[in-house]
């Protein structure tokens, strides 16, 4: 049975390559894809994910996730977005589930001024530059109060 992280992922990448315009919809592209879901469930997770129903150009209204450069809730992230944590000199090298790296570095760079230089994100990585001198156990905690519940390994 595939877990919340994987079916937000799915949602994530289904809502981002289709013009998707009803939950029945989506329900029907999760099923496809291998997911089960509610629709009381997907509800949730949209909410949860941010997603609204804004008009394409065509006119239709379907679902879009918020603008780049707004902060993204912290329900969609949390324990289930970071999966390690690893240093290297002055890089931390943040590894996600698949679809959650954009989010994170936003959340980064928006959130944590202090002792980071700035994020590159790919799909499930995130590159930290740490300032000369910022301290591993720094970060970890700005992480722990951006990120509540996490359970990053330190590799």
């Amino acid at each position: 049975m595939k877990g919340k992280t994987q079916r937000l992922a799915a949602i994530r990448a289904l809502v981002s390559q289709h013009a998707v315009s009803s939950q029945e919809e989506l329900l029907q592209k999760l099923s496809t894809a291998g997911f089960s879901a509610t629709q009381a469930t997907l509800s949730r997770d949209l909410k949860e994910l941010g997603v609204s129903k804004t008009r394409d150009v065509e006119g239709r209204y379907v679902y879009r996730f918020p603008e780049s450069n707004s902060v993204p809730a912290h329900g969609a992230l949390g324990r289930d977005g970071i999966r390690s944590l690893a240093f290297g000199n002055e890089i931390a090298v943040i590894k996600t589930y698949a679809g959650f790296a954009a989010a994170v570095a936003l959340v980064i760079d928006s959130r944590i001024r202090e002792g980071v230089l700035g994020t590159i994100a790919g799909d499930d990585t995130v590159l930290v530059a740490l300032e000369p001198g910022y301290r591993k156990e720094e970060l970890i905690v700005a992480l722990e109060e951006r990120f509540p519940g996490i359970d990053a390994k330190i590799i």
